[in-house]
């Protein structure tokens, strides 16, 4: 028992700790630091919330430039930025058509293994025609102030007055519509009395010609010593020479 006794009093001036009676004699190790819990990150489209630097204690490593760099990277990364939209993988740029707006009233013409089509509501606006459709006879009428023009589906005969034109394929229907071989623009009237259309094959449009006219593409003949370029216009007596000069 003094034993007992004595060992207790040296243990208490010394400071250690006994263990307890009918322990192993271990020392116990110091319960593990448990890491804080991480951050859950911000909804897109709102801002990120970023908590503010703890006190550097004894054992705590000031921030270094990089991590506050990082830190301020992550804040900025809750905000969002506009995009410009991305342009669909099948879109294609065509010099052609990117001035379109530039250009008169127009149609579009579908083409196909059987031909290059126009939708009959198209020439219906273009020519500023009143459209009337007889469900029973299958036809689609078009008038105008002093013109008439009737298609009937699946027939290659078209009313424009008081004639019949044979067109090279049949009126035919397709998404609902009906759509007339693009060639039949060339049998409209050519006078004051009807709006006139053009084809332009190599944009793809039917235009509708303005009051003033329209200057077409030069033809270029080449001759001996001489090389002569034509202007097709809807309108020559308007024509004016500015200027003369030799190369």
């Amino acid at each position: 028992m003094w034993i007992a006794v004595l060992s207790a009093t040296f243990a208490a001036h010394a400071g250690a700790a006994l263990p307890p009676w009918g322990g192993s004699g271990k020392r116990e190790s110091p319960p593990a630091q448990t890491a804080p819990p991480a951050a859950t990150p911000a909804a897109p489209g709102s801002q990120a919330a970023v908590a503010a630097p703890a006190t550097p204690g004894p054992n705590t490593a000031a921030p270094s430039a990089t991590s506050r760099t990082r830190r301020k990277s992550a804040a900025a990364a809750g905000r969002t930025l506009p995009l410009r939209p991305a342009l669909p993988k099948s879109a294609t740029l065509d010099p052609l058509r990117t001035q379109s707006a530039d250009l008169p009233e127009n149609a579009p013409v579908e083409r196909d293994a059987q031909g290059s089509w126009i939708a009959a509501t198209d020439i219906a606006r273009l020519i500023g025609a009143t459209k009337y459709w007889h469900g029973t006879l299958r036809k689609l009428e078009l008038r105008t102030p002093l013109h008439r023009i009737q298609f009937t589906v699946d027939n290659p005969f078209v009313l424009l007055d008081d004639r019949t034109l044979e067109l090279a394929q049949p009126v035919q229907t397709a998404g609902g519509q009906l759509r007339v071989p693009v060639a039949f623009i060339d049998s409209l009237p050519r006078d004051s009395t009807l709006t006139q259309l053009i084809y332009d094959a190599r944009r793809g449009l039917v235009l509708r010609v303005p009051p003033e006219g329209l200057v077409r593409t030069p033809r270029i003949d080449a001759g001996p010593g001489v090389v002569r370029m034509t202007f097709p216009t809807d309108h020559p007596e308007e024509a004016v020479v500015v200027g003369r000069g030799r190369a």
